[in-house]
């Protein structure tokens, strides 16, 4: 960290003071004076951006081994909406003048060699897209600001439906087994 490698989401100074909510504008986002953004959005913005950077370098090094034309088209879209979703994220913490960590898919190595199998590799990123839809969810439920709000209802339809087009692409190729049912 000090050699500015690292970037911290920046821990908020600790005060002994308590400050109450005084006004119903707290909860605002769109129209009227913004508020800073506490100390859970600050959080949940930073670390869903480092989780999306680090989907885009696993997807990135999967594209370099999928053998079938659906699966590289899959993991291609999967890294268009994380670049995607790392832009909006970024936005807000530049908003509010915090430092936006930095991207990881510059560590991937070019390679040709078929490491892992489509199977895997599909069951890998559609069980992250779904921990990513929890993490979208806990970002939704911490934020009280609307626009935050919007945003994470935005990402999570838009992964919903990826990570079901993914599934589909499980159950198509006979690569998916069914749960234990009760």
């Amino acid at each position: 960290m000090e050699k500015g490698f690292y970037i911290s989401s920046g821990i908020p100074e600790m005060t002994h003071k308590v400050d109450f909510i005084e006004h119903q504008n707290f909860l605002a986002g769109f129209f009227g004076d913004k508020r800073p953004l506490v100390a859970p959005e600050v959080t949940n913005l930073y670390a869903n951006f480092q989780r999306n950077a680090l989907g885009i370098a696993t997807i990135r090094a999967f594209c370099q081994s999928a053998t079938s034309k659906e699966v590289y088209k899959h993991f291609v879209r999967g890294e268009e909406i994380g670049r995607k979703h790392c832009e909006v994220l970024a936005s807000h913490l530049k908003e509010h003048n915090l430092q936006v960590p930095l991207s990881w898919d510059t560590h991937v190595i070019e390679s040709s060699a078929n490491v892992f199998s489509d199977k895997l590799m599909m069951f890998a990123i559609v069980t992250l897209t779904n921990f990513s839809m929890t993490f979208y969810g806990l970002g939704l439920a911490t934020s009280s600001k609307k626009d935050l709000g919007i945003m994470y209802n935005r990402f999570l339809a838009e992964i919903q439906l990826y990570s079901e087009d993914g599934g589909n692409i499980l159950i198509e190729n006979a690569w998916l087994e069914s749960p234990p049912k009760v």
